[in-house]
């Protein structure tokens, strides 16, 4: 089992941290993938993607709209 993570869309960055966080995963997938780093064979390994939440979004403010029926 390998556990990729993947930046996910509920954070809340400075222009700064999101490029660099940006920058981070292109670098990965420009790179070698962790199976062949490890020299595992592909038919036995189970990619898990896990979403990672850096800064979570903080004061959310949510409106109800009226439907209209």
């Amino acid at each position: 089992m390998v556990i990729e993570k993947f930046l996910s869309v509920e954070n809340e960055f400075t222009l700064r941290e999101g490029w660099l966080l940006n920058l981070y995963f292109y670098l990965k997938r420009m790179g070698l993938s962790d199976e062949k780093a490890f020299g595992l064979d592909k038919s036995d390994v189970q990619v898990e993607q896990v979403p990672l939440v850096y800064q979570p979004v903080e004061n959310l403010k949510m409106v109800r709209s009226k439907v209209i029926e």
